[in-house]
């Protein structure tokens, strides 16, 4: 029992250490999740990665950090959640899981996707 514990606080400091990291990047990363969700659900594998590549420089010139291994699913989704989804059926590949996240998210409410002024004013 008492090796299940030390086992058990070396994996708390191990997540505190990333907690604390993540805690630096977190502006910078809810801006870039932000803009993946609000922008690129229409558009291509290729696109898409320019587009972050981009919004990445721009974060960087503007001295906002940034979590240098980014990733739609590991900044805006929830493990337990995308493993449900692949256990229905989702494909588990990067560009369904993140789609996956845009869609969660825009069905809740927290991001609208709709962007054309014909149907947003009426």
């Amino acid at each position: 029992m008492v090796g299940g514990l030390a086992d058990e606080a070396l994996r708390w400091k191990e997540t505190v250490a990333v907690l604390e990291v993540d805690l630096v990047n977190l502006v910078g990363n809810i801006l870039l999740g932000a803009g993946y969700i609000s922008y690129v659900g229409p558009f291509t594998t290729g696109y898409i990665n320019g587009l972050l590549e981009k919004w990445m420089k721009f974060a960087s010139s503007k001295r906002l950090p940034y979590a240098s291994d980014f990733a739609v699913d590991r900044i805006l989704g929830e493990p337990v959640v995308i493993r449900e989804w692949i256990i229905h059926g989702l494909p588990a590949d990067d560009l369904s899981i993140e789609n996956g996240i845009i869609c969660a998210q825009a069905r809740d409410g927290h991001f609208s996707l709709i962007h054309n002024h014909r149907v947003t004013s009426g």
